[in-house]
């Protein structure tokens, strides 16, 4: 199971189902506690595409 971020502000984070933009997920945290959120939602085997920060 893949997600992708659509949306990113300061502890809000959005993202959809890859392959189904009909499925969506809102998280309130810190962008750092993102994966730790996913892992205990769906398990280890989540993936989750963020967004690049620029340098």
């Amino acid at each position: 199971m893949k997600w992708i971020m659509i949306s990113s502000l300061p502890y809000t984070h959005e993202f959809e189902l890859e392959g189904d933009d009909r499925v969506q997920l809102k998280l309130s945290c810190r962008e750092s506690e993102i994966m730790h959120k996913m892992r205990l939602i769906f398990g280890r085997d989540v993936e989750v595409e963020l967004f690049e920060h620029e340098s």
